[in-house]
């Protein structure tokens, strides 16, 4: 996994999500894990904006307040994907602190 600019165009990862450059940067093997647990922990909170995002489509606002079901579908599906994308980044960073193949 080649390592993201901090605005790389295109990435839905949040600013400061680990990469394979940060990785190399660690020298010991438990500052890769923590750096390891970062990732995982981003990818957790961004799966719970995904979900919360996917209830609030499904709730009772959107169904009384149908105007705003069209933009909260669009966040949904930005939100399943950044955390998508996310826990891809996250597992490539942990095979490549495994040493296996990014």
């Amino acid at each position: 996994m080649p390592a993201r600019a901090p605005a790389e165009e295109g990435s839905l990862l949040p600013r400061g999500f680990p990469t394979v450059a940060d990785l190399a940067e660690c020298e010991s093997a438990e500052e890769k894990a923590e750096l390891c647990d970062k990732a995982d922990l981003l990818v957790e909170r961004l799966e719970a904006k995904a979900d919360s995002a996917e209830a609030f489509v499904d709730g009772p606002i959107c169904a009384f307040l149908g105007f705003l079901k069209p933009n909260a579908i669009r966040n949904a599906e930005k939100a399943r994907a950044a955390a998508e994308e996310a826990a891809a980044a996250a597992a490539a960073l942990r095979r490549a602190a495994a040493g296996g193949p990014g």
